[in-house]
């Protein structure tokens, strides 16, 4: 008889090669920047347009990702407790970053990068999960006003942070995930 550990697990190879190019770049972007840090390279990391966009590329699909991920391992009735060790995980490596990067740099520690950002909007696109078309409205709501310069109010920084990635306008990525798995 086979246990539960031997059976196949199902993989969904687009959310496994949009994760794999993420971390590829993650690795690449923190790789340029260590060695810049250092003065191994030149790089000018926070002024040439690539080295610019690259990291909002990378967040980008993180969190698209993850919005994928949730659609994924979502059930025909959502209870909240299925989300629980994913929240747990999350919430531990968001606190680990938090204390690493203020240990290694207590002027830019990440208080809200990332990881910090993903735990937030995956809480907040749970209850949207079954519901695409407010998923969708959303969505439109947090990104068309970006196009007229809105500047959404949030966490003001009273100090420089190496990662800060604030949730609006990002949940609107983790939304389009979960609409892209919903259609795929």
């Amino acid at each position: 008889k086979k246990s539960s550990s031997d059976l196949p697990i199902s993989r969904h190879l687009l959310i496994d090669g949009i994760r794999g190019i993420a971390i590829i770049g993650m690795l690449i972007h923190h790789l340029v920047f260590v060695l810049s840090a250092y003065q191994l390279v030149t790089v000018n990391m926070y002024h040439h347009w690539f080295w610019s966009f690259f990291p909002t590329l990378i967040t980008f699909l993180f969190l698209f990702n993850s919005g994928m991920s949730l659609a994924c391992c979502s059930n025909v009735k959502i209870s909240y407790l299925q989300y629980l060790p994913r929240v747990l995980k999350l919430s531990a490596a968001a606190a680990f970053i938090s204390l690493y990067s203020y240990l290694l740099f207590p002027d830019r520690w990440i208080f809200f990068g990332v990881l910090h950002c993903n735990l937030f909007c995956s809480i907040l696109a749970i209850p949207l999960l079954k519901s695409p078309r407010i998923t969708i409205a959303v969505c439109i709501l947090i990104v068309v006003p970006i196009f007229f310069n809105f500047k959404y109010p949030w966490v003001k920084l009273t100090t420089a942070s190496y990662d800060y990635v604030p949730p609006f306008p990002w949940l609107a990525a983790m939304l389009l995930g979960v609409l892209v798995f919903q259609l795929y």
